[in-house]
């Protein structure tokens, strides 16, 4: 019974930190569209997939290059660390490269197409969570990082339920490739909050 409350009260003193600190308010709402954009991929792959000639079961390989494709990117990054410029340069590089690959996927006219355009978004994914924490961390006081990381990780994944869910209720109404348009303004929209206001603020860090 006490648990509960207590879960609450770190939760809401979490929110108002991350309220109080406008930068990493902007830094977290890139990880919320990034999870929302996720959301919607999600439910709606498969039915582009059908859309393109394909069986839904196709999404398997689709899945299995994404993750090999991630792994390479996050040792990429951790072999190279030393020659990245700085997080923030990375959390942008990540945004900039998940944004090509949402796009070409939006544009995919054949399976081949929409392989590479996955396997592109995968190698942007890895450099982006791995900036994210990295500044999270950075920014976050250590007196309230552990109420931060618990609030963003559950935003996160409301965000991205979000996202499944609003993508199921769309796709009644609008094509496969409609909603994937949506999946990439939604990262699109991550990556110009980057370069119009958070790369400013966050400077060298």
């Amino acid at each position: 019974g006490e648990e509960a409350p207590h879960f609450w009260t770190q939760m809401v003193e979490g929110f108002r930190y991350l309220i109080g600190h406008p930068v990493l308010l902007l830094l977290a709402s890139t990880s919320f569209l990034v999870a929302f954009s996720a959301g919607i991929n999600s439910t709606a792959m498969v039915f582009f997939m059908e859309s393109l000639g394909r069986k839904a079961a196709d999404v398997a390989w689709l899945g299995s290059a994404n993750g090999l494709f991630q792994l390479l990117a996050g040792g990429f990054v951790v072999a190279f660390a030393r020659r990245i410029p700085s997080s923030s340069w990375l959390l942008g590089a990540g945004l900039a490269v998940l944004t090509l690959g949402a796009a070409a996927q939006a544009a995919a006219t054949g399976f081949l197409w929409l392989i590479v355009a996955v396997l592109v978004g995968s190698a942007g994914n890895n450099p982006f969570n791995i900036a994210y924490s990295t500044l999270l961390q950075t920014l976050t006081e250590t007196s309230h990082l552990g109420r931060v990381k618990a609030l963003t990780g559950a935003l996160v994944s409301v965000t991205f339920l979000l996202g499944a869910g609003a993508a199921g209720a769309l796709l009644a109404a609008y094509p496969a490739r409609a909603l994937l348009v949506l999946s990439a303004t939604a990262i699109a929209t991550a990556l110009a909050l980057y370069l119009l206001v958070l790369r400013r603020r966050l400077g060298d860090a």
